[in-house]
């Protein structure tokens, strides 16, 4: 059994990711739906080549510890790229989160009323 709990979080990705979400946010916000979703399936292109290069298939019989990291990477870049989706595919997302163990409240709610310039 592979443990994940001493793994480290790849910086490169995680950075990515950062700039992805407020980049994403943004083309929501702007309504820019189709740029948003562009984003991310460029960013899922990205983490295919990484999956690829890494190839924690071998890393399982030569250095379980890097495979551990990946794997560990590898899960949270899906629930990551799941979030980003869910504005997109909200029932698909749900169905990930139940595969991934993720329990996310549904009783969230905004603390204040979006402010909207233009009413």
């Amino acid at each position: 059994m592979i443990l994940l709990k001493d793994s480290i979080v790849d910086k490169e990705i995680e950075e990515k990711l950062k700039v992805l979400f407020s980049e994403v946010g943004t083309n929501i916000d702007n309504g820019d739906v189709k740029e948003g979703i562009n984003k991310i399936f460029d960013f899922i292109s990205f983490v295919n080549k990484y999956f690829d290069e890494k190839q924690p298939w071998i890393l399982a019989k030569t250095d379980i510890d890097e495979c551990n990291n990946v794997l560990f990477n590898c899960v949270n870049i899906i629930s990551n790229i799941n979030t980003l989706l869910k504005p997109y595919l909200p029932f698909s997302c749900e169905k990930v989160e139940g595969f991934l163990n993720i329990s996310l409240s549904k009783d969230i709610e905004p603390l204040y009323e979006r402010y909207d310039k233009k009413k």
